[in-house]
Parts: C-alpha cells; structure tokens; sequence
C-alpha cells in the first residue's frame, strides 16, 4: 500500500493450521472477515480464491489513472499520473509516503512533467517541470483549491473595501509598516505570489463504506488495555484528490543560505498576515510547507503551501473538535519491570 502509489486498497488472506480469514485494507479502515475452516466449508474457500483469480485490476485495488512505466529518457521506472485529463510523467519523489501505518492522508508529492499520455512519455513541446501532489482527503472536506480560492475571494473582497476606504478590521493593533505592506499589496492585487499557483486538480474515488455487519475490535491493533472508556474506532471516509501547481520549490529545511532561509520566513509571515485579514488561519507550519522559490527573473521569494488544514477563524464555542489537526490525545505509558516502554 506505502511503496506502490497505484494502491487504493488491497485484499490479503492468513492462514492457521486450517482456519482461514480475509483482510482488507484501504486509506480509511481496515477490516478482516469472519474465519472459517477451509478443509470442512470448501465452498467459501472455492469462492474467494475464484473471486481474486477472475477480478480485474481495479478491482483488485490497482488505480486506473496511475500507470507504472519504463521511461526511455532514463531507462527508470517512473509513474504516469491522469489529472483532470492531463497526463504528468514522475521525475523524482520531492516527499514520498513512508509511514508504517495504512490509513491516513498518503501524500506524495512529486516533480513532474507534462507528456501526451500514459504511452507517449515525450514531454509536451513548451513543458516544463511542475509539482503534482497526490493524497487523500476526508471525503467532504475543502480540497487545497477550494481552500485557495476562497481565501483569494476573500482578498478581493478586502481589496474592494480598501479601494472604498474601508480598512480591514485586522489592521487594528497592528504597526504602521505592517499596514503600508499589506496596504500596498491589497491594492495591487498581488497576493498570488506568496501562494503556489494551481495548474489542474482531480478528485477520484472515495473508499469504500464499513460493511453493516462490520463490529469494530480493540483486540486487532492493540488499545490499551486499561483504557476506562470503550476503544473509539473513528471511522471517515477518504477520497482521493490530486492537484498539479506551476512552482517547483525548495523546503526551507534544505536551504543552505541564511539570507535565503530569512526571506522564506519573512514572505510567509506575510502571507500569514494576508491570511489573518481574509480571516484564515493555516494551522500546519512547519519548515515543509515553508518554500524557497526563484522566478525566471532571479527575484528569491517565499510561498506559502500545504493549505489542507487552513479554516476560517471563528471563535471557540468551548466545544471538542473531531479534527484531526486540533483534537485532544491522551497518551499511555506503561512501565515494566521498573523501565519505562
């Protein structure tokens, strides 16, 4: 599931002495069949390995719009991605998934390049090398376009009252060369530039319902046991998104220069500012999503990216959130034989 990004989901069978079981495996649960004898219920055993001997790749798990190919420019396997009907051969993995656990957001980012599609892997003539990102989202939620686009609204919109004469109530408290900044910004339309600019974007399947029969089971991924409440099994749908932007970038963890690594942080404060006007909060800095670009002119500036988690501030109701960003954790220790473990 974490090395081949084909995977949507994947079936599995285990075996003790005679008893059987199903798994299955997918970005939002996990679930594993009732065992049964294979030697006494033979028809059982005869239908599920007829049913993965007869599935088709899909069904089987592997994803239609991604292909693995040979690429005859390096003579390396590569991935051959379909976007909103666009086709971007992989060039190299700029973050690639590694976690040790199977559900969850996946993501993979990589550099990319436009070819004609998953046979043709050419470039297109006036291509260039962009960034395709690949993760799965809780079904209903914003993707990080939408998300964009709506903070971007809300800029014009600020931008508009600004023109009028009406500043914006986040100028209040906030110091004069600040103001002049944003000022100047807001009026020239120009907050783009601190944002990666999103080429296409693509949403897919989402997974797959928890069967009616299904009962959730502390004991198959080891809770606590002393917890005092019952084991919380929260179940969320995820569904595939995608989405391809123009800029390719440098993480501020790998810039070298001090100078460089000083601008990253002082566009993106600005642009968390713009943020804080439209009424956004990002709610995931970190030194990944904090970028270090050059333009075609030579002029070195920060981006802000990785929007997924970004919300419009309203004040707590005092109220928990299910959110996976802001909910609350209670961590177990246990000590065995005096050592902490």
């Amino acid at each position: 599931m974490n090395d081949d990004p084909r995977r949507m989901y994947i079936y599995g069978i285990t075996i003790e002495d005679d008893t059987m079981a199903v798994w299955y495996f997918s970005r939002s649960h996990s679930a594993k069949s009732p065992e049964f004898k294979f030697m006494e219920d033979c028809w059982t055993y005869i239908r599920v390995m007829l049913s993965l001997m007869f599935a088709t790749e899909e069904e089987l798990g592997y994803d239609p719009t991604i292909q693995r190919r040979l690429d005859p420019e390096t003579n390396r396997v590569c991935f051959v991605y379909e976007v909103d009907g666009h086709y971007y051969k992989t060039q190299k993995a700029i973050f690639d998934h590694r976690s040790l656990c199977i559900t969850g957001r996946a993501t993979r980012v990589w550099e990319v390049i436009e070819v004609a599609s998953f046979d043709k892997l050419q470039p297109l003539e006036g291509s260039h090398t962009m960034v395709l990102k690949d993760v799965w989202l809780d079904a209903g939620l914003m993707t990080e376009g939408d998300i964009q686009r709506e903070i971007f609204a809300d800029l014009e919109k600020i931008a508009d009252a600004l023109q009028a004469g009406v500043e914006p109530k986040g100028f209040v408290g906030m110091d004069d060369e600040s103001k002049q900044m944003l000022r100047k910004c807001l009026l020239a339309q120009d907050w783009h530039r601190y944002f990666l600019t999103l080429v296409c974007e693509w949403q897919g399947m989402t997974s797959k319902e928890v069967a009616e029969a299904a009962e959730p089971d502390s004991t198959l991924f080891g809770a606590p046991p002393t917890t005092e409440k019952p084991f919380n099994h929260r179940h969320c749908l995820k569904r595939q998104s995608r989405v391809v932007f123009k800029q390719v970038c440098v993480a501020l963890h790998d810039v070298s220069k001090l100078g460089d690594a000083m601008t990253v942080l002082l566009s993106c404060v600005f642009a968390l500012q713009l943020m804080f006007l439209a009424g956004w909060v990002h709610r995931d800095i970190s030194s990944g999503n904090l970028y270090w670009f050059e333009g075609n002119n030579g002029e070195v500036r920060g981006i802000l990216a990785d929007l997924e988690y970004a919300k419009r501030f309203r004040p707590s109701d005092g109220k928990g959130s299910p959110d996976p960003k802001t909910v609350r954790m209670t961590v177990y220790i246990y000590r065995s034989e005096g050592s902490l473990t």
